[in-house]
């Protein structure tokens, strides 16, 4: 049974149990739960994931969606900038926080990005990739992993859950950062 879940104090006037059983049931989604878990103080939050580890995803509401955040091991952009966190991924025991409070339901824009970080004789280089596109509605393909299934890249028509690899390495954020490394690397001390 995969399980989700609400933090908050207090969460008697919360309609999400409800809301989400009524969703699985009309979505025909299957095997999902979605608790109301009400903790007084924010320091419980750890206790609640070690008591709960079947849980893969948590919304944050009042008073805790700045609070949480510190217990993040990744926050995305719009949490770095509202300072609020609302809604909570989690993956082999890493927590990723999102603000989907500022997120407009028309802007459907998206980007994958990797930063590599290279030391080397004392020298610190970024390397970043980038790969924007945007989310449909719709889960299209079954390959990749994450978001790949509703993640469209600019250029393309298809999502990355619909590509084969090859074709995926194309747009590759992770490709992009990697050659400018690559190429930094074959350059380095020729000077």
């Amino acid at each position: 049974m995969r399980k989700f879940g609400l933090i908050g104090f207090p969460l008697s006037h919360s309609f999400s149990p409800s809301f989400f059983a009524e969703k699985f049931a009309k979505e025909n989604i299957q095997n999902c739960s979605y608790e109301a878990f009400p903790i007084e103080s924010i320091e419980s939050f750890p206790e609640l994931l070690i008591s709960q580890p079947e849980l893969e995803g948590i919304n944050v509401t009042i008073p805790f969606k700045k609070s949480v955040i510190p217990f993040l091991n990744y926050s995305s952009e719009p949490v770095f900038k509202t300072g609020a966190c609302n809604c909570i991924t989690i993956k082999e025991g890493r927590l990723y926080g999102y603000n989907t409070d500022v997120i407009g339901v028309e802007n459907r824009k998206a980007r994958f990005r990797t930063v590599i970080s290279l030391l080397l004789n004392g020298q610190h280089e970024l390397f970043e990739g980038v790969c924007e596109g945007e989310i449909i509605q719709k889960q299209k393909g079954i390959g990749g992993f994450g978001y790949d299934s509703v993640f469209v890249p600019e250029g393309s028509n298809k999502t990355f859950g619909e590509m084969e690899l090859q074709e995926k390495n194309k747009f590759s954020h992770r490709k992009k950062a990697t050659e400018k490394l690559a190429l930094f690397l074959s350059n380095f001390g020729k000077k």
